[in-house]
């Protein structure tokens, strides 16, 4: 009822007028001793611009909603659920165990598989203090760090290997066929190379695993590959151009998600489809049209800008000069424009 009420004032372009009972409406036939009050006068242009700011609102939030929608895509369940395995994952007292994990233990059993006797050999067939040292230093740490990856294998229900791979029984057997300064330069030399393979992948699990034993074994390991790393550059027998070069870093992630071919910035709105931007903008040049064919003569547009949204106009009739009653008689009174008040 309202709306019906609304749309027929704003066709017509009259005036809202308030009653006594609360109510709104057009000038009653017949005054109320009360008399009645002008509320407001209703202008096409502002309820026209209401609905559309509305509308460019709507429009808007639904871009938004949309864009979020893409940059935030629905959650993926967790593979570390209690209770569930997927992917490789599986729940542990310890906390959740996947395969990168696993993968540490068994190259951190394969490397000491062959490092021990490697270490033992320099300190017998090296050429120089600081190599026999050197592999000392190797046999004794791996020796204790075996003892501590076979135990949390068997916490957490790893199988570990009980040879080294083949790329690593290679390495020996070349070693070993070496003498001399020969075998000090292979034997620094493929232990740096080994080691520094492996240090990357120590602490890439150390700093991601969600499990507590892994994590403990992860930490020793970084000491012990930092140490036997040192140890070995310090035989004076490492070639640091054999070793790979690090690698390039990645480029830095935009800030923001990528916008589509079709969407475009519009600040506090967010990505926009171009079509609603073009739309927004129509309605804009509709907006200032109306205001144009609102101006009446003789009026300035600033003028005629501000009367459109001017609200609260206000007249009340003393009941004597309502109802004719004045000791002057009935009088005329005129409003601004020229409207009648009686």
């Amino acid at each position: 009822m309202f709306l019906k009420n609304a749309s027929a004032l704003v066709g017509s372009g009259s005036r809202i007028y308030g009653r006594i009972n609360g109510g709104f409406g057009d000038r009653p036939d017949r005054v109320t001793p009360e008399g009645f009050i002008v509320v407001a006068r209703i202008r096409p242009s502002l309820v026209f611009a209401v609905l559309v700011l509305a509308a460019i609102g709507v429009l808007g939030g639904l871009s938004q909603a949309n864009a979020d929608s893409r940059a935030y895509p629905a959650t993926q369940p967790r593979k570390d659920t209690p209770g569930t395995t997927a992917d490789g994952w599986v729940q542990t007292p310890y906390g959740p165990l996947g395969p990168a994990d696993r993968d540490l233990l068994v190259k951190v059993r394969q490397a000491g598989l062959w490092e021990m006797p490697m270490g033992q050999l320099a300190q017998t067939r090296g050429t120089t203090d600081l190599v026999r040292q050197a592999g000392g230093v190797l046999m004794n740490d791996h020796m204790e760090l075996d003892v501590k990856v076979r135990a949390v294998a068997a916490q957490l229900g790893v199988s570990l290997p009980d040879q080294p791979n083949a790329d690593q029984q290679g390495w020996m057997t070349e070693i070993r066929s070496k003498n001399g300064v020969d075998f000090d330069r292979t034997w620094a030399n493929r232990l740096r190379a080994a080691h520094g393979k492996v240090f990357v992948v120590v602490s890439q699990v150390r700093s991601g695993t969600r499990n507590t034993l892994v994590r403990e074994l992860a930490q020793a390991g970084m000491v012990f590959v930092q140490r036997h790393m040192t140890v070995l550059e310090n035989t004076g027998m490492v070639d640091y151009g054999a070793l790979p070069t690090p690698p390039a870093p990645s480029p830095a992630a935009p800030s923001q998600p990528a916008l589509a071919n079709n969407e475009i910035r519009t600040g506090a709105f967010g990505p926009m489809k171009s079509a609603t931007v073009f739309l927004v903008v129509v309605v804009l040049l509709v907006i200032a049209g109306t205001v144009a064919i609102d101006r009446g003569p003789g009026r300035k547009s600033m003028g005629r800008l501000r009367a459109l949204f001017t609200t609260s106009e206000r007249r009340r009739k003393p009941l004597d000069v309502i109802s004719g009653n004045d000791s002057d008689g009935p009088r005329e009174r005129r409003g601004r424009g020229g409207q009648h008040y009686e």
